[in-house]
């Protein structure tokens, strides 16, 4: 028998809830708010079976461009299986995940930055996105967020898969408790016991 631990770490969302809270928000009919995509950014590139090399990232600051995505980045992004609506007040549930390389980025620089999830949305014609940073990302970990509640607009996007200025902005700051398990994965809840609201 070989134990086996992973050198990525799974970034993943199990529920995405809708609850606006403001009024005209609210009102928007289901086809109004539609789920586009999730994806890792600000993402280590570069790495060995001894975890040594950590330099580099990719969809860092506009590096993928709006054409197709090599298919070494297939892992980096998640889209939904069919069209996801989501009406006021209702959810979706389905495990949309990303795999990254370690990152240990525990405070923030030009040249190091946190690992982030971006969760795009179209909400009434316009594309926003939501990032959600993640700190000190670890091999073998599985970093979940139970449900995601969108409660507001996010950052303005032009939807062509590249990080501009201004759609990275944090949206929610939140600790992350490590839960140690050896297999399958070592889960950690993101947000409030696995609940980010934004």
């Amino acid at each position: 028998t070989v134990q086996v631990n992973r050198l990525a770490a799974r970034i993943n969302i199990q529920k995405i809830t809708r609850k606006f809270s403001s009024a005209g928000l609210d009102s928007l009919p289901a086809d109004k708010f539609e789920l586009m995509k999730i994806y890792a950014a600000d993402v280590v590139t570069n790495n060995n079976y001894a975890l040594t090399l950590n330099s580099g990232f990719v969809w860092k600051n506009s590096t993928l461009s709006g054409g197709s995505i090599d298919i070494s980045d297939q892992l980096l992004l998640r889209t939904p299986s069919a069209p996801v609506h989501i009406a006021q007040g209702a959810s979706h549930e389905e495990d949309l995940s990303v795999y990254v390389y370690p990152n240990p980025t525990a405070t923030q620089s030009g040249d190091a930055l946190f690992t982030r999830l971006v969760a795009e949305f179209r909400i009434d014609g316009n594309i926003y996105t939501y990032p959600i940073e993640i700190e000190n990302v670890e091999r073998n970990r599985s970093y979940e967020i139970k449900e995601l509640v969108i409660t507001r607009l996010g950052n303005p996007s032009d939807g062509d898969n590249e990080i501009d200025q201004g759609e990275n902005e944090k949206i929610e700051s939140f600790d992350l408790p490590f839960g140690i398990e050896v297999k399958p994965w070592l889960l950690v809840l993101l947000g409030d016991e696995g609940t980010v609201t934004i």
